[in-house]
């Protein structure tokens, strides 16, 4: 009942007293004000619906308990672990950069310097363990951050994450990065989780180690791990084998991996032989993404299965890595429709208070993909970033 009438319960005049109470009891109203109810309205293609989907997740990233709570209300919708450091919230911290580089709205610096302090002491330790590769997600955000806050702790935190993963991760003899430190998987996930990071730290900090490490990954991926017919990704393999494990072209491992690629590509010299190599991996999975994009602009959860539902999540991961090589001129205009399809995909699956829908819920290990639905982080943090690109060269389109 609170929830259902809560944005009846206050009077105008009573702004400050919801203002406060927001801050006091750590949730946004806005928010929950639309999670009990599925509607999805008719928005129009503009600058207003990126506001909304950006405020949606800045809250993700303020207040990331929130992001459960529509379990409460639907108890079929997929479950989101409260993790204030991991690569679900890491994605809300990239959809706020972009968020900002497109319309420089403060509100998303003041929520990235929210997510930080949660993260990082006053002298730049890290207050969870580095225990897992996607510790490496928020470090990509963290090195854009630290251009825009010179506080001398973002440096040192960003050090020290990069000393976790080159010294201490645990990593196969061809030095490809286990999950974590309980299995001896290497999966997709990792390419997109810690490579642009590697990459990017390497550029900046001119740290030869961190390039190998980026780099290898990608490499023994590609030689090991991609489907000959298609070039979609598989789940994950052993390095001794057995490899192509789990479903290839899983919907999100092969948003995983074109993210890996293009913002490592991105970081790569031209006269580095390897950028070659992966920008025509890259491109040879963008065409069959365009090949296998649905009618509607979205890609199924498993997206060589046309029968299959759509995943929310495959098509704003997707659709971020297409805009960025498209962007960087790496993807010419044959793109520019399977991108604007996906911007109208996204556009129309959002809900009333700016939530993305549908999408997958998290898996849970090599080749278990759970069949639930609804708003997740991961979703609400790629599309926004995608989207921000999208009108930061909407005249493209």
């Amino acid at each position: 009942m609170f929830v259902s009438h809560i944005d009846g319960f206050f009077p105008k005049k009573m702004n400050k007293l919801k203002k406060y109470l927001r801050r006091q009891l750590g949730f946004s109203y806005r928010f929950i004000r639309g999670i009990k109810t599925n509607n999805q309205p008719k928005f129009s293609l503009s600058k207003d619906w990126l506001n909304l989907i950006s405020l949606s997740n800045r809250d993700q990233l303020v207040y990331p308990w929130i992001s459960n709570n529509h379990q409460f209300f639907n108890m079929n919708k997929p479950k989101v672990e409260i993790d204030y450091f991991s690569w679900k919230i890491a994605f809300n911290a990239l959809g706020a950069l972009y968020s900002y580089i497109t319309t420089g709205n403060q509100a998303d610096i003041r929520a990235l310097q929210t997510f930080f302090d949660n993260n990082i002491d006053p002298i730049g330790n890290w207050k969870t363990p580095i225990n897992r590769v996607d510790s490496g997600m928020k470090g990509y955000t963290l090195l854009y951050f630290r251009q825009l806050n010179t506080e001398k702790r973002y440096n040192i935190a960003a050090d020290k994450l990069a000393d976790e993963i080159i010294n201490k991760h645990p990593r196969s003899k061809n030095n490809s990065f286990y999950y974590d430190f309980s299995s001896e998987a290497i999966l997709v996930d990792t390419l997109g989780m810690i490579c642009p990071f590697l990459a990017r730290y390497a550029r900046i900090r001119k740290n030869q180690d961190a390039l190998d490490l980026s780099t290898v990954q990608i490499l023994q991926f590609i030689e090991n791990n991609l489907d000959p017919e298609t070039n979609l990704p598989y789940h994950g393999y052993y390095e001794n084998g057995p490899k192509r494990l789990g479903l290839h072209g899983w919907g999100r491992g092969t948003g995983w991996y074109m993210m890996g690629l293009i913002d490592t590509i991105l970081e790569l010299d031209d006269s580095q032989p390897d950028r070659n190599v992966f920008t025509i991996a890259y491109q040879e999975t963008a065409k069959s993404l365009r090949k296998f994009q649905r009618e509607d602009g979205h890609w199924n959860w498993a997206i060589p299965h046309r029968r299959d539902s759509f995943d929310s999540s495959t098509t704003s991961m997707i659709g971020y890595s297409l805009i960025r090589g498209y962007q960087q001129g790496l993807l010419d205009d044959s793109y520019r429709n399977p991108i604007k399809k996906a911007v109208n995909a996204l556009l129309n699956t959002t809900r009333g208070n700016g939530l993305i829908d549908q999408s997958s819920g998290e898996c849970r290990g090599l080749g278990k993909y759970p069949q639930v639905y609804g708003p997740t982080p991961w979703v609400q943090g790629s599309a926004t970033a995608f989207i921000s690109i999208f009108f930061e060269i909407e005249s493209k389109f």
